[in-house]
């Protein structure tokens, strides 16, 4: 395992020093993919006795969350380093004027301004009257 342990040391420098995100992606499958080398590893310790099973499965997951960080650190790091690099190449040139609006329309028509019922199609405008008989008072007395 001293072996991995190496191994995993030198694929966290390379992640270190990755220029992009694909360089970065390539790394983590081909160490944490469906067949990459640490879940070959992980793959292996139903192999063994439960003692060493143990042991080597603590060296095996500190390994993958030692070079799942580094990849985590890395990825930020890029992603910042891309977001500046956008920031600035997009320049507001705020000497320029804005996109021009069009004004609203300030009148309305003439079925809405004088309260006319032929603006809601044949809805009612007026308020519907309640009989005296179900008027609140009659109700709470029974």
């Amino acid at each position: 395992m001293d072996e991995l342990t190496a191994r995993v040391e030198g694929a966290i420098q390379e992640v270190g020093s990755a220029a992009s995100m694909d360089v970065l992606e390539s790394l983590r499958i081909t160490w944490l993919g469906k067949s990459g080398v640490l879940t070959e590893q992980l793959k292996l310790l139903g192999k063994l006795d439960p003692e060493q099973r143990k042991r080597q499965g603590e060296q095996v997951n500190r390994a993958k969350d030692a070079l799942l960080s580094a990849i985590a650190v890395r990825k930020q790091t890029l992603e910042d380093d891309a977001y500046r690099a956008r920031l600035g190449a997009e320049r507001v040139d705020v000497s320029m004027p804005g996109p021009q609006r069009r004004a609203r329309q300030r009148t309305r028509s003439r079925a809405h301004s004088t309260g006319s019922s032929t603006s809601l199609r044949g809805w009612a405008t007026h308020k519907p009257t309640v009989p005296r008989s179900k008027t609140i008072s009659t109700i709470s007395r029974r």
